[in-house]
């Protein structure tokens, strides 16, 4: 987030137009496509037409698809196709049949004469037409035409039209063809609710599962289904929301009975939203020598006293007027009663040892003894328990931060050896490869500080295990510095899982039509195609999430997959897959601002990936907005440095971008070249940065990183520069990978 206090920056910074040392803008600065190299396949230059198609319109395309048409053969299909995508004057006359895909042009071009149209009622043959253009088209396209015929039917001709059209239930499988099926079957009968009733009670989640399929009117009704259906039917959708939309979540919770469902999966829901209260309400009539119920019951008192202690603070002690502190930090202090934490955890283990507990009761009750022994500054449990909780969930970090406060307090201290005790057990608890790094590195560095020959080879052991990475992080880059080597950076591994993610091979003939419909720029039709030829997993799923723009969905569904994305051991990940979860939305706009302020592309790409992840209307609770996260009145004085003239439009990615670029450009410059405190003062303010520099600027460089007093920062530094890594590994051309920038000291 682009935090900048005026003030601040008036009376210690004097920012102006400061760039990099040596940074000059480009004669003609601005966004500007250049002609793909040797490097760029025509698959991945389809995909840039695409996203230029989506984001600037089709004009920014032309250039592109030019391009890929003088390739000839299926080539020039497909950039026709994308050409179709967005116009209908293109989808009139293209012929999709040399790709396996007949009835798509007629489809394209009467499916946005239909959008295009302001009345509902689209001519008296429309739907007509649109059912016989497709009747011998591809299941997926015939299923979307129904869809969209359904949504343009006027009165009962026409509905009876498609409805004697769509096929028999069954007669394609899946949860998006059943989707599909139950919208259609509504918008044909307006005031039956039993298609959309049916729906919610199998698929809960079918606006999450399917988001394509909906519009406004139909997510709509299905909500009002919902509302309409029994309690348990309502369980379930809230279920299905989760954290996504906790406020509607609860809303329909608070509405169900006790009595008319299963009281602990009601309760179960209440402690997942943090409704401790709800859920004791609902389990006070329980049974209490029911295991479930004991569990809940218990888990609901370890939440209860976890909220009671204040927020864990930072410890140390501040530095004297015209002294340097030390900052030796002391182990944290307990927040919550120990006694009780105590009993309660004892009852945790008994319950545990004596008892079979569904998955879901165990892995909540963990998460609440992890949460509530580092609160009570019981480590030893908490490491325990946290051995437990990843053997349900790998991926848990849950306590991390603690229990490493409290070995890395050890350490500052001097207690070498039991900070690496500490350390170790905390490497060997956690699967989650940052926890288990930084765990790794700090163990390495007690040993090194412990002094003798053994612990010192010992060290130099563990730090040999960080150094070649997927995409070098910090602890990469400081191991590869003890040891005096360099950072062994694995280039990314060619082609695709297992699966076949490649869309479109080098081949003369079409690749599969879910493939195909991706590469034209289709994700709905191409997952519905997918689901047919059973190919829909979930690196397929996040590419085409990733098509429309949706690219936390896609992250997730990626990482479902290949939960090493995002890691220093995403080495051994695809290419192909890896481009998805490193995407480059707004490439023109980002690389011409990187041109002009002299900035890695590499580090902007990494800064838009945290701060917004490429989503132009985001907006965070302290009220930055955009592409860079810029809060309103940094961009203010941003744009009256750049002499624009009216409030600048921060969910404008163009203006979004070229704010941001010169605020990082400005820090980079102000902090002397320094990545990391650059992105510090990014994320928290240029005076904080200033004020550590001064208090901490004894330390050691990974001491003073480590020790910062905020942890955001510290989490925010450290994911932008692996981030810009991950980039720069991926995209940085051949040979060895661009690096991110040195980390200085912050100092």
């Amino acid at each position: 987030m682009a935090v900048l206090p005026v003030s601040t920056l008036a009376a210690c910074l004097a920012l102006g137009d400061v760039r990099p040392t040596g940074a000059e803008p480009p004669a003609t600065p601005g966004p500007a496509w250049v002609a793909p190299s040797a490097v760029l396949d025509l698959a991945d230059l389809l995909a840039s037409a695409r996203r230029a198609a989506r984001e600037d319109g089709a004009a920014a395309a032309e250039p592109r698809l030019l391009e890929i048409s003088r390739a000839g053969n299926l080539w020039k299909v497909r950039a026709d196709g994308v050409r179709a995508v967005q116009s209908r004057a293109a989808a009139a006359t293209f012929d999709a049949a040399p790709l396996g895909l007949a009835g798509l042009g007629p489809f394209l071009a009467l499916d946005q004469e239909a959008r295009e149209s302001a009345r509902r009622p689209l001519g008296r043959t429309a739907v007509p037409r649109l059912l016989e253009a497709t009747a011998e088209a591809h299941p997926a396209i015939r299923r979307a035409a129904l869809l969209a015929a359904a949504r343009k039917a006027d009165g009962p001709t026409e509905r009876a039209a498609v409805l004697a059209a769509l096929p028999p239930p069954g007669a394609a499988p899946g949860p998006r063809a059943e989707i599909a099926r139950a919208l259609t079957l509504a918008l044909l009968s307006p005031g039956d609710g039993a298609p959309l009733a049916a729906l919610a009670a199998k698929w809960p989640d079918a606006p999450e599962r399917a988001p394509g399929l909906f519009d406004d009117e139909t997510e709509r009704r299905f909500l009002t289904a919902v509302e309409l259906s029994p309690p348990a039917v309502r369980l379930a959708r809230a279920r299905a929301l989760g954290t996504r939309s906790p406020e509607r979540a609860s809303a329909l919770l608070q509405r169900i009975p006790p009595s008319e469902v299963d009281a602990r999966e009601l309760a179960a829901a209440h402690l997942a939203l943090g409704q401790t209260r709800d859920a004791r309400r609902v389990l006070g009539s329980l049974d209490p020598s029911d295991p479930r119920v004991s569990a809940l019951l218990l888990t609901a008192d370890l939440r209860a006293l976890s909220m009671k202690g204040p927020a864990a603070k930072a410890a140390g002690p501040r530095s004297r007027k015209g002294r340097k502190a030390r900052l030796v930090a002391a182990p944290p202090a307990p927040v919550v009663d120990s006694g009780t934490a105590l009993r309660l955890l004892g009852q945790v283990a008994e319950l545990l040892a004596g008892q079979r507990l569904p998955d879901d009761d165990r892995q909540r009750l963990l998460t609440e003894a992890v949460r509530a022994a580092t609160r009570a500054g019981r480590f030893d449990d908490a490491t325990s328990f946290v051995s437990l909780l990843v053997e349900l969930d790998p991926a848990v970090s849950l306590g991390a931060d603690d229990l490493f406060a409290f070995a890395f307090g050890l350490y500052q201290s001097g207690a070498f050896a039991e900070a690496d005790r500490q350390l170790t057990k905390q490497a060997a608890a956690y699967r989650e490869v940052a926890v288990r790094r930084r765990a790794i590195y700090w163990a390495a560095r007690a040993r090194e500080r412990r002094g003798d020959a053994a612990s010192v080879a010992s060290a130099h052991t563990l730090l040999a295990t960080l150094v070649t990475t997927g995409a070098p992080d910090l602890y990469a880059q400081w191991a590869a510095r003890s040891l005096g080597v360099p950072v062994s950076t694995a280039l990314p591994v060619p082609g695709a899982h297992e699966g076949g993610l490649d869309l479109l091979p080098a081949l003369g003939r079409p690749a599969a039509p879910s493939r195909e419909l991706l590469a034209l720029g289709l994700p709905d039709l191409a997952e519905d195609a997918a689901e047919l030829e059973g190919s829909l997993d979930a690196v397929f799923a996040g590419a085409t999430a990733s098509e429309r723009g949706d690219y936390r969905r896609a992250s997730w569904l990626l990482k479902t997959r290949y939960p090493e994305l995002g890691t220093a051991e995403e080495g051994t990940v695809p290419a192909a897959v890896r481009k998805l979860f490193y995407p480059r939305a707004h490439g023109d706009l980002v690389e011409g601002a990187a041109a002009e302020w002299g900035v890695p592309p590499s580090l902007l790409y990494g800064l838009i990936r945290q701060e917004s992840l490429f989503q132009p209307q985001a907006k965070s609770r302290a009220g930055a907005r955009g592409l860079m996260q810029v809060m309103p009145a940094t961009g203010r004085f941003l744009a009256r440095q750049a002499q624009l003239r009216g409030v600048p439009n921060l969910d404008d990615p163009r203006q979004n971008v070229a704010l941001g670029t010169r605020y990082i450009a400005q820090m980079i410059a102000t902090f002397g070249g320094d990545a990391g405190a650059a992105l510090a003062a990014y994320n928290a303010g240029p005076g904080r940065v200033v004020r550590w520099r001064r208090e901490r600027g004894h330390l050691p460089e990974d001491e003073f990183f480590e020790s910062l007093p905020l942890s955001e920062p510290r989490l925010y530094v450290k994911r932008v520069l692996f981030y810009q890594a991950a980039y720069a590994t991926l995209y940085g051309g051949a040979g060895a990978p661009v690096l991110p920038p040195t980390v200085g000291s912050l100092r």
